[in-house]
């Protein structure tokens, strides 16, 4: 089963909370919520992934203040 995982991380190597869906549109909406509120911070890092039941992840979008959005791993 492919999940979808929203990871939003408040400074380069620093601290994050991610979370899992099994819905491509659900976790979409999160990742939308936490660009509206966290997005215009500095040093902000969202970023939407497909993880696989083999394991591999994929990134589908990043979001960074200083880059907007962008599609696919940075």
């Amino acid at each position: 089963m492919t999940t979808y995982r929203v990871t939003l991380q408040f400074e380069k190597d620093g601290p994050s909370s991610s979370g899992w869906w099994a819905d491509l549109a659900v976790a979409e909406r999160k990742f939308t919520a936490w660009l509206g509120t966290y997005g215009s911070l500095d040093g902000v890092l969202i970023q939407l992934a497909e993880e696989t039941d083999d394991g591999r992840d994929s990134i589908l979008k990043i979001w960074t203040k200083e880059h907007g959005e962008t599609f696919g791993p940075a």
